[in-house]
């Protein structure tokens, strides 16, 4: 049964009320177990790197301009290093993570490090900097989640403030990682910067979202008790469509008005609880509402 479309993104109502939510620890509950790690996929089982440095008149198929996978379960990507002579960047490298993840660790020079989806499907956008895999159906199948700079621990070597990782969906199957200067910092060269010595760009490619998902009967009602992965309870809006998708196809009676956004809520509101509870009898009053009774509409 193939899943309803999904209501992407927050209205801006939503966000709105989400702050009041997150401040009376919407949905508290026992913090979420340890992510177990489950052997990786084949591609992203052993991490793998490439020269994304080039020279000048090099051609793609030559050392240095060529791509390198980035995988997870039945999604996989290239990724490739800037065009000869428009910028310099440092390695491209893929290790696996947690729930079958593959985690991308680039440091873009200025300009974009270009991810081309490589198996069946196209991407979608997230107006909160993920990105949604769909497949040829049009149902979730994995993501990537916001980009973020990180310091390796470091430590910012001054007060200057870190410039921001975008990753932006450029065409059906196309997107692209890249650096933003921070709001006020002049330059002659446009908007995209170097990531700082010693700084890094991170994305974690994710298909695997749901644990588990059992009926009980809770608070007075049919329940669904609903176990995300780490990943799916990071990634955003990519998570929960990934998430809602696996859901529906695991326990299809889920698939009815109002479960949607009850899942959207607990994402937001409580990630680190052990299970998200989703009942069927409950009004399907939208999103806004949800959040406003802390994921448990009456």
């Amino acid at each position: 049964m193939n899943p309803r479309p999904l209501r992407r993104g927050i209205p801006t109502s939503a966000a709105a009320v989400l702050a009041g939510v997150l401040a009376l620890g919407a949905c508290a509950g026992s913090p979420a177990p340890a992510p177990v790690s489950p052997s990786a996929t084949a591609t992203a089982g052993t991490e793998t790197t490439t020269d994304a440095t080039t020279d000048a008149g090099a051609a793609p198929s030559e050392p240095g301009r060529a791509p390198v996978a980035l995988a997870s379960g039945a999604v996989a990507f290239d990724v490739v290093p800037p065009a000869p002579g428009t910028g310099t960047a440092s390695p491209a490298r893929v290790g696996p993570a947690d729930d079958g993840t593959a985690v991308l660790t680039v440091s873009p020079g200025d300009e974009p490090v270009s991810l081309v989806l490589t198996t069946p499907g196209s991407l979608t956008g997230n107006a909160d900097g993920t990105v949604t895999v769909l497949d040829t159906a049009g149902t979730a199948v994995g993501g990537l989640s916001a980009p973020g700079v990180t310091d390796g621990g470091t430590g910012p070597g001054d007060a200057s403030p870190l410039p921001r990782a975008t990753l932006t969906v450029t065409g059906p199957t196309t997107a692209e990682l890249a650096v933003v200067r921070p709001a006020g910092e002049p330059s002659e060269s446009g908007s995209l910067a170097a990531v700082p010595d010693g700084h890094a760009v991170t994305t974690t490619l994710g298909t695997t979202a749901l644990r588990s998902a059992g009926w009980g009967d809770r608070e007075g009602g049919l329940s669904l008790a609903v176990d995300a992965t780490a990943w799916a309870r990071t990634a955003g809006v990519a998570g929960s469509d990934t998430l809602w998708a696996q859901v529906v196809a695991a326990e299809p009676d889920a698939d009815v008005p109002g479960m949607h956004d009850q899942l959207v809520c607990h994402a937001l509101g409580a990630p680190d609880k052990a299970t998200w509870n989703l009942e069927p009898w409950r009004p399907d009053v939208g999103l806004v509402a949800v959040l406003a009774a802390r994921c448990n509409p009456t």
